[in-house]
């Protein structure tokens, strides 16, 4: 399943509720979590009808941003991103150079 988070949730980590064929969960999401990262809960996904086994349920981690994003926000991103950004740029797409 694709599980939305907030950005806060992706940098700083946290609990998140997450649906499960047999009830909700709490799943930790790690600090400093990408878009597109996917987790496994082990043991609760469907029953195979063969062996009565439980599968296993894998999240994809969704980063949304905000819908109405503030100045402030705006701010501290270009602060953040203008002291790293050649370095974070060529780790981060450095095979497209």
């Amino acid at each position: 399943m694709d599980l939305p988070i907030t950005l806060e949730e992706a940098i700083m980590g946290g609990k998140v509720t997450v649906p499960t064929v047999n009830g909700k969960i709490a799943l930790n999401i790690p600090k400093n979590s990408n878009s597109g990262k996917t987790m496994r809960l082990i043991g609760k996904g469907a029953t195979d009808p063969k062996s009565k086994k439980k599968g296993d349920q894998l999240v994809k981690l969704m980063v949304m941003l905000p819908s109405g994003i503030n100045s402030d926000l705006e701010k501290s991103v270009k602060k953040w991103s203008t002291k790293l950004k050649d370095t974070e740029v060529k780790n981060i797409r450095g095979h497209f150079d």
